[in-house]
């Protein structure tokens, strides 16, 4: 299994434009609310969106290759006191049995 978790800046310029293009055509995908978080697989793996927030995305990632689900959490969050707020709010409840990752980046 392939996770690909970019931080995609320069959305404007032709060459990241070519490559986020290149990535929707061969990956399956969903996006945030805010369209700040993209996810993308391969067939074979299925990905269900838990819980869809401006800053974060909770997915849950079903693969034949796991054992069990797992559990993945792109964050992209704002530097500042409280611009993460609601983050943990939104956690699915039970991750006791299950892999979770978390992965962010933020601006200021």
């Amino acid at each position: 299994m392939c996770v690909i978790i970019w931080n995609v800046r320069g959305v404007g310029s032709t060459a990241t434009r070519r490559r986020l293009k290149k990535l929707v055509r061969i990956h399956q995908g969903l996006e945030n609310e805010s369209g700040k978080i993209w996810c993308f697989w391969n067939l074979g793996t299925t990905v269900a969106s838990c819980v869809d927030h401006p800053q974060f995305l909770h997915i849950r990632v079903e693969d034949p290759r796991l054992s069990r689900p797992m559990y993945i959490t792109p964050v992209y969050s704002f530097l500042f006191v409280g611009g993460a707020q609601g983050f943990m709010d939104g956690t699915p409840p039970d991750f006791s049995c299950s892999g979770w990752a978390v992965d962010g980046w933020g601006r200021l």
